[in-house]
């Protein structure tokens, strides 16, 4: 098996190591991740990039475990084991060198799309944690901690005697205040695969592409387009963006119906006014010039990581119900494991673009109880926030997407469902009023995606542009 010691291999073929694993995985608590053992998680991963981060004391469990990722992968995994490069579990300043070849085989390894990497290391340290997330977020890895459920993982008299390394029992007393406790992420959700992202972020292009040319749309561009947000450099043909009514024409005489001083007078005289002879095209005045705006451009960032739609908030475990939420036992047992989403509908708002989830009795099970009001009065049925943000202008945060969708199932329970304006090629679009519009999908969109946590720093990402403008940013999503 790959990640197998020489001395092991010496004796006996690969093959048997990886039958052995294989066949005694299924019988083995330790063994027991979804990962592991269902087979619609292990499809569903072969078209992820994930990065599974074990975590534990030396001699719990972790090398057998990362083993048994490999084996169970076979072709497109990696494995980087801190065994490999001598480093002793413990302070890493002793080991600087080792760290730095380590961390540069891992960035390779990302830079070429390996699709499983497994690395097995104690990580009990916070700080060195928060850079192989920054690293899984650089190159678009969702993580995966795994920590061993043997025993004795914990357990610092037996591990004295299991670990390879010989450390004291006061040595792995010094490692284990780090892995008592579980690290939360600053989000758990559900995180779509390569395939079911394109397929959605190319659903969601088309929409924002064919709404922004429908004319029920055009008409309400002022919901989009604001002249008070900061400028780096100030587009001049948008800056003098508004003209009077009608075609264009040189005034000689303001009338005002007849109220003006002076109208009367003047319109009685021989000679016709040559504005008189000008048609007039009455529209409101200060009518905008905008004739269209992109709105691929206008949402020009999008939450870091892949696609995803977030379960429970938990801010690394400083959220109130973070713990509670993920001590569930249901959470424990669908962490890494795949799901199915159901898309309904795409909607879009002045702040967001985003794609609303069906969630079901399974995925409910995951979903808290306190996340789908605006105000404590609400009652709205649970799940009504589930959503997959694909976009945010300007400097909307993420976390938005979430509130616009809740306003529109609220409108829609007090009965009004927006005026239907159209057909687009994926079904009905419906006009909600200040500006949001959602497209009902004739047919369901189904995602596969991974339920684990995000771990990053949370910061969006632009995705050409650095502008920070609203409607004007020089930037593509999706």
């Amino acid at each position: 098996s790959r990640g197998f010691s020489r001395k092991s291999q010496t004796f006996l073929p690969k093959v048997f190591f990886r039958k052995m694993s294989s066949s005694g995985a299924k019988d083995k608590p330790e063994l027991q991740f979804p990962f592991l053992q269902d087979e619609e998680t292990v499809a569903t991963l072969q078209d992820c990039k994930t990065l599974f981060i074990l975590r534990g004391l030396p001699g719990s469990g972790k090398s057998t475990l990362a083993r048994s990722i490999v084996d169970r992968y076979r072709d497109g995994t990696k494995m980087v084991s801190a065994d490999s490069y001598k480093i002793t579990p413990g302070a890493r300043g002793a080991f600087s060198e080792e760290y730095k070849r380590l961390d540069e085989d891992l960035a390779a390894y990302c830079r070429r799309d390996v699709r499983i990497l497994v690395l097995d290391d104690t990580n009990h340290e916070r700080e060195r944690l928060e850079q192989l997330f920054e690293l899984a977020d650089q190159y678009q890895y969702q993580v995966v901690l795994v920590e061993p459920k043997t025993a004795w993982r914990l357990d610092c008299a037996q591990l004295k005697e299991k670990n390879q390394w010989q450390l004291s029992a006061d040595d792995l007393k010094k490692l284990k205040p780090g892995l008592e406790k579980d690290f939360l992420p600053l989000y758990f959700g559900w995180f779509l695969t390569k395939k079911s992202s394109e397929a959605l972020r190319k659903t969601g292009q088309t929409f924002l592409e064919e709404l922004g040319n429908h004319k029920a749309f055009k008409k309400e561009l002022r919901h989009f387009v604001s002249g008070d947000e900061p400028r780096e450099k100030i587009e001049l043909l948008t800056y003098f963006g508004k003209r009077p009514p009608g075609v264009l024409h040189c005034t000689t005489k303001f009338c005002d119906y007849g109220k003006a001083a002076g109208a009367e007078e003047y319109a009685q005289q021989d000679a016709t006014p040559i504005s008189y002879l000008l048609t007039w095209d009455p529209q409101p005045p200060g009518v905008a010039l905008w004739e269209k705006i992109e709105l691929l451009t206008y949402f020009g960032k999008r939450p870091p990581g892949v696609l995803h739609c977030t379960t429970k908030f938990c801010d690394y475990g400083k959220a109130a119900g973070a713990e509670e939420y993920a001590q569930q036992d249901v959470v424990k047992k669908s962490y890494g494991k795949a799901f199915m989403l159901t898309i309904s509908a795409l909607f879009v708002t002045p702040k967001t673009t985003g794609a609303r989830v069906e969630l079901s009795e399974q995925e409910l099970a995951l979903w808290p109880s306190d996340v789908d009001k605006l105000s404590p009065s609400d009652n709205l049925p649970r799940g009504s926030r589930a959503h997959i943000t694909l976009g945010c202008a300007g400097d909307v945060e993420a976390v938005q997407t979430g509130i616009d969708l809740l306003e529109i199932v609220r409108q829609e329970k007090g009965g009004s469902r927006g005026e239907e304006v159209g057909e687009l090629s994926r079904g009905k679009l419906y006009s909600l009023g200040s500006g949001r519009w959602m497209l009902s999908l004739a047919k369901k969109m189904e995602v596969r995606a991974i339920f684990t946590g995000y771990y990053g720093k949370g910061k969006a990402v632009p995705i050409r542009s650095g502008r920070k403008g609203g409607s004007l940013q020089s930037c593509t999503i999706i």
